[in-house]
């Protein structure tokens, strides 16, 4: 879970997803009861859940994204669930390009 998070192997994972963010910027931008978000290099957003009731909970937002995905017409996030412990990734919407010091938060982390 988030609490035993090694961005050492967040990294190594990111190098074999995108070689290009290997060496990227990670920087928090929400942390609520269930999971942390991170934006990677300014081109990803990275969920880590804090526990296993969070793990579901990721899991059915992915579920739920891809079925309300194609029946609206907003930016939605493409969930990529990956590794374990269980971690998700998107690529950053426009609307993400927010987050602490910025004078507004993402509404996707």
């Amino acid at each position: 879970m988030a609490e035993g998070f090694d961005e050492t192997a967040l990294r190594a994972d990111v190098a074999g997803w995108f070689a290009d963010l290997r060496h990227a910027s990670l920087r928090p931008i929400a942390s609520g009861w269930g999971s942390m978000a991170d934006d990677l290099g300014g081109r990803l957003i990275v969920k880590r859940p804090r526990h296993p009731a969070a793990e579901m909970r990721l899991r059915r937002e992915a579920e739920v994204l891809t079925v309300v995905r194609p029946k609206v017409n907003l930016p939605m996030p493409e969930l990529h669930l990956v590794g374990a412990p269980l971690l998700s990734w998107h690529v950053t919407l426009p609307m993400q390009a927010s987050g602490p010091g910025t004078g507004s938060s993402s509404i996707w982390a």
